[in-house]
C-alpha cells in the first residue's frame, strides 16, 4: 500500500497495456525479508502485491527484487512464482550497481518505472537492525554499501521511494541524500507514511526474543541529481 500510495501523492501514474510493463526494481532485497514472505505458507504477501494491479487495472507491472543477500538459488526458484497474469516477478541476485553496469556493458540502460528503497539505513547509526550480511560486513569496514547504488539510482533520474523505521533513521537519511547530492521530490523532505505498521521481527544476531518495530514509518522520493555531478564534486573538493 505504501507503493500505491506515493504513486498516487506523486500523481505518477503506470503506462497501460501488456506492451508497457511498468518496472518496479526493489533495492536491497533479502532472503530474511522479501523472499521468505513471498515463499511463505499463506498467500497474504502474494496478496499485497496483488493489490498494485488491482489498484490500476489496466497497468502491467515487473516487480524486480534486487539484492546481494537473495538466496543462491532464487532466481531459478521465483520463476514458478505468479502473482498475477498482470504482474510478474523475478529475482537477481546482485547489487543493483552491478546490474546497472552489467547493463551498460552490453549498450543499454535498466528503464524503471519506480525503484524503491525499504528501510535502507542509509548513513551510520548507532543502532541499524537490518540483518543483511552484505550491509553488516561493510559497516564493520566502514565503508558506506550504498555509495555506488545512489549513484545509479541519482543516474536513472527516476522516482526513487525511500523508507525509514525511525527519527534516528530519519535523521541520518536527510543529511545522506543531501550529502550523495540527490534531489528530493516532496517538501518537507520526510512525510509520516499513512501505511506505516508494526512487525514482529526476528533476528539470528544475538537476540534471544523478537522485537517489534514500525516497518516504513516515514518515507520520501528522490529523483536525479540536484547539482550536475562534475560541478558537485568540484565544489567539494
Amino acid at each position: 500500500m505504501t507503493i500505491i500510495f506515493v504513486l498516487q501523492y506523486l500523481f505518477h501514474f503506470p503506462k497501460f497495456g501488456p506492451e508497457n510493463p511498468n518496472n518496479i526494481y526493489i533495492v536491497g532485497a533479502n532472503q530474511q525479508t522479501e523472499e521468505y514472505q513471498l515463499n511463505a505458507q499463506t498467500n497474504q504477501e502474494v496478496h499485497f502485491w496483488g493489490e498494485i494491479v488491482r489498484f490500476f487495472p489496466q497497468a502491467h507491472f515487473n516487480i524486480i527484487f534486487v539484492g546481494p543477500d537473495l538466496s543462491p538459488n532464487c532466481e531459478q526458484a521465483m520463476k514458478e512464482r505468479t502473482i498475477s497474469d498482470r504482474m510478474n516477478v523475478t529475482f537477481i541476485r546482485s547489487t543493483f550497481d552491478e546490474l546497472c553496469r552489467k547493463k551498460k556493458q552490453t549498450g543499454q540502460r535498466l528503464q524503471p518505472y519506480l525503484i524503491v528503497l525499504f528501510n535502507p539505513v542509509l548513513g551510520f547509526i548507532s543502532n541499524f537492525e537490518r540483518p543483511d550480511d552484505y550491509i553488516l560486513k561493510m559497516a564493520l569496514k566502514k565503508q558506506d554499501p550504498w555509495k555506488i547504488t545512489m549513484e545509479e539510482i541519482g543516474e536513472l533520474n527516476v522516482p526513487t521511494l525511500i523508507t525509514v523505521r525511525n527519527d534516528e533513521e530519519l535523521e541520518y537519511a536527510t543529511k545522506y541524500i543531501d550529502q550523495r547530492n540527490l534531489q528530493t521530490k516532496i517538501t518537507p523532505p520526510f512525510q509520516k507514511n499513512p501505511f506505516g505498521s508494526p512487525k514482529i521481527k526476528r533476528y539470528d544476531i544475538g537476540m534471544e526474543e523478537p522485537r517489534v518495530t514500525v516497518t516504513n514509518i516515514s518515507f520520501t522520493v528522490v529523483q536525479g541529481f540536484k547539482q550536475n555531478k562534475d560541478q558537485f564534486n568540484k565544489s567539494n573538493k
